[in-house]
């Protein structure tokens, strides 16, 4: 095996890695990831697509697994693409919509966040009903902070005519333990009456 053949298939062995990641960079599991990687998939893509069509490449021993490898890497950059595109247009839907329906829905979704932008608008336009109160949502954060993101959030609530918000969590005191630290016991009431 030369060194272009070997090259091929460390491209398509990449290819095999970053097309399974592809399909599911907008599933909620690799949430975490996402940020990391929908912008290294993309970037590996069209790096490798830029090195198949590279006039060097052009010349290869095995034209048939460079068209297998440029076509995988192209459907994963096809497929990142359509599936921010889709995500994008979808979120731009349900942020601009108005109807009395979408605001019905909307009283019975409970939604987590990490930053208060997130929900701002949502819950201002009665498209989420109720907020959870997670890790996410507490990471580096007082009490006094969280307490001041949810009183905003009912305000915003309040001042567009909509029911109040209502806030949750799950708390156990063990295992389970989102609201500990920063929320002390006491500290729940700020929340809850706020």
């Amino acid at each position: 095996m030369n060194r272009r053949t070997s090259y091929q298939a460390l491209l398509g062995c990449g290819a095999l890695v970053a097309l399974p990641l592809a399909c599911v960079l907008r599933n909620p599991l690799p949430l975490q990831l996402r940020p990391v990687a929908l912008p290294l998939v993309c970037m590996l893509a069209v790096a490798a697509l830029s090195s198949l069509c590279a006039p060097w490449g052009r010349s290869t021993p095995s034209p048939r697994l460079d068209s297998c490898v440029f076509g995988l890497w192209l459907f994963t950059l096809v497929l990142v693409g359509a599936q921010e595109t889709a995500f994008h247009w979808h979120k731009h839907q349900a942020l601009h919509s108005r109807t009395t329906e979408a605001q019905a829905l909307g009283a019975h979704i409970i939604i987590g966040y990490s930053h208060p932008d997130e929900v701002k608008v949502l819950a201002q336009k009665g498209l989420v009903g109720r907020i959870f109160i997670g890790t996410n949502t507490m990471h580096g954060k007082t009490t006094e902070a969280i307490a001041e993101e949810v009183s905003e959030l009912r305000r915003l609530r309040q001042d567009a005519g909509l029911p109040p918000l209502i806030v949750s969590t799950h708390q156990e005191g063990r295992i389970v333990a989102r609201m500990s630290p920063p929320l002390a016991v006491c500290a729940l009431g700020l929340i809850c009456t706020a």
